[in-house]
């Protein structure tokens, strides 16, 4: 099973700050995730990226990472790779 498509947006999280949604698109179905951001995963940190556009939200916006960045990360990946790097 690999990712065909992803689909990115920013949303926001439960308090108020952007953070971004993701749809993740696999031939066994369609999977979504939103992650609050500053969330800490501990050794595992989150990889952050801000737009860093001082219009938009104080600099907290994701808006231009939402579906070039990611998208070109994982499309073509299997799930699993994610996080281990293990082939599929």
């Amino acid at each position: 099973m690999s990712i065909l498509k992803i689909h990115a947006r920013e949303i926001f999280d439960f308090h108020g700050n952007p953070t971004v949604e993701v749809d993740l698109f696999t031939s066994e179905g369609l999977f979504r995730a939103a992650v609050p951001s500053g969330a800490s995963t501990g050794i595992y940190e989150v990889l952050e990226l801000q737009d860093n556009d001082k219009t938009r939200y104080m600099g907290k916006g994701v808006s231009k990472t939402e579906n070039t960045f990611i998208a070109d990360l994982v499309v073509g990946l299997c799930p699993g790779q994610l996080k281990t790097g293990a082939p599929c």
